[in-house]
């Protein structure tokens, strides 16, 4: 099993759903803290919409968001180590988040979705390492 994650950063709303369509993608998961963008076609209603046209799915798991606290501080002092270090200690708190996640990554091509272009600037890389870590299944991480 393969696991993408993607960020919407300096991305057209087209090029975006093309490369989740040219990887097989069929379900986004948004692990955004607010599912809320200065770009409204990547607000929530408006994201999940534009997906649903192009046959993927869209799941929002609020939970899994980095806490307002942590992207606060990361912005404040660009401490990435500490970030990361922070954000997989409070990941370690949401378990029925993570078997959530599992599933939903077990049964499709699933995609990680959050703002940032650089994936080792995003939580995102830290969710998909976990879920990796958690099953031998997930046989490759993929950032598109």
């Amino acid at each position: 099993m393969k696991l993408f994650t993607i960020g919407y950063e300096k991305r057209a709303l087209t090029d975006f759903i093309k490369i989740l369509s040219s990887n097989a993608v069929d379900i986004v998961i948004d692990i955004r803290a607010v599912a809320f963008s200065r770009r409204k076609e990547y607000s929530k209603k408006n994201l999940a919409a534009s997906l649903k046209e192009a046959g993927i799915d869209y799941v929002h798991m609020v939970e899994l968001g980095s806490p307002k606290e942590l992207r606060d501080k990361v912005k404040a002092d660009e401490n990435y180590d500490d970030f990361f270090a922070a954000y997989k200690k409070y990941l370690r708190s949401q378990p029925e988040a993570i078997k959530r996640l599992f599933a939903l990554a077990r049964e499709n091509t699933g995609c990680l979705l959050c703002y940032e272009n650089d994936a080792n600037r995003c939580h995102r890389r830290a969710v998909a390492e976990r879920i990796a870590k958690k099953s031998k299944s997930v046989t490759e991480i993929g950032h598109l």
